[in-house]
């Protein structure tokens, strides 16, 4: 073994032990909080400016050039390996181990550290809501959702259509996430790219992704449009330091939902809207409520979509929960915002037996829509 190929291989030990250091500190929460506060929002102010102006994401041509160069670097090791050259062999797989390991520790570093901040500072109500509140803020939000609904231009059958272009949508979700004047969020936003590779982002049932290291937001150009805008709305929240899933989904579902552009609002119902249904089966209400056909008619298109397009679906979810779980998430079960019940069967007046619920906690998105709207 050569000097050079000893060298590497201290480095590549050198760099994954720092990133296992890194990982373990970020356990702490003072010191995940400290990191995003004192490291990432000044690199990010400092440096996210630089890749935005770039018409592509310098993190898709990257991956791609390293995966080029990976081939090639195995192919060439494997060569040298024939050829009883193992030294010669041996040299080129430790260049692209040290490779891979840099990029493990700055993605680590950068990204993984911010998983465990401080609770999302959101407005939330923070008591625990009986029927009768429920009921009177689900009257007021499902009549928002229709009037917003009736508001929308359709396509032919029935589903909405978006006015706005991918630029245009941008700038007006740019625009909403000024509104987020505290001090847990980066002050500087950034703006969504296309993937040039959304077709293979279809075909793993991928909506989007962000890559905090170039603090650049991805989404698939090729979604559905309402689909697009809560994925655009969800990465600018990483990008804001916002890592957890549910915790980014919280915030583009307010960011959504309080805004003034009809079109942006009726997406954030849109994708709320189960969350206010799911509060009224939890305190038992039989409280009757309308939800619009458009809604239907997009949900069930965005359904039928993923069917025919993500084939492998199922190897996605499982690479996204895998890399969930190494970040001490709760796999892609992370992106839901869950309450905390308990159930029993009784026997009602008439002798069926019946469920009742007994709400200990609503979820965080139903505790937002309650604060909202009560």
């Amino acid at each position: 073994m050569t000097k050079i190929t000893r060298n590497k291989i201290i480095a590549i030990v050198s760099f994954i032990a720092l990133a296992i250091a890194m990982f373990f500190l970020s356990q702490i929460r003072e010191v995940s909080e400290w990191f995003t506060k004192h490291l990432y929002f000044p690199l990010a102010n400092a440096f996210g400016n630089i890749f935005e102006h770039l018409d592509f994401a310098v993190y898709e041509v990257t991956f791609f050039l390293l995966a080029a160069a990976a081939v090639i670097l195995i192919a060439f090791s494997i060569y040298y390996f024939v050829h009883k050259n193992n030294e010669r062999g041996l040299s080129l797989l430790t260049t692209l181990f040290l490779i891979v390991s840099i990029f493990v520790f700055i993605y680590v570093s950068m990204a993984s550290t911010m998983y465990n901040r401080e609770p999302l500072q959101i407005n939330e109500t923070k008591e625990v809501l009986n029927e009768d509140q429920v009921e009177t803020i689900a009257a007021s939000y499902f009549n928002d959702f229709n009037d917003i609904a009736s508001m929308q231009e359709l396509n032919e059958d029935g589903s909405s259509k978006c006015p706005y272009s991918d630029k245009e949508l941008i700038a007006l979700l740019k625009e909403e996430y000024k509104r987020l004047d505290s001090d847990y969020f980066l002050s500087y936003t950034a703006t969504p790219k296309p993937i040039a590779s959304s077709y293979l982002m279809n075909a793993f049932s991928i909506t989007g992704m962000t890559y905090i290291p170039t603090f650049e937001p991805g989404y698939n150009y090729m979604l559905y449009d309402f689909q697009k805008v809560l994925t655009m709305a969800h990465e600018i929240a990483h990008t804001k330091g916002v890592m957890r899933e549910d915790d980014a989904n919280e915030v583009a579902y307010y960011i959504l939902i309080t805004s003034s552009n009809s079109y942006l609002k009726y997406v954030g119902y849109l994708y709320t809207c189960t969350y206010m249904l799911s509060a009224l089966i939890l305190t038992n209400s039989n409280m009757k409520i309308t939800i619009p056909y458009v809604a239907f008619m997009d949900r069930y298109n965005a359904k039928m979509y993923w069917e025919e397009k993500a084939v492998f679906s199922k190897l996605g979810d499982w690479i996204n929960s895998l890399y969930l779980k190494l970040n001490s998430q709760d796999g892609t079960n992370s992106y839901y915002s869950y309450d905390e019940h308990t159930q029993e069967t009784i026997i009602d007046d008439e002798g069926h037996e019946k469920t009742v619920f007994n709400v200990i906690s609503f979820s965080h998105v139903q505790n937002m829509l309650f604060a909202l709207y009560q």
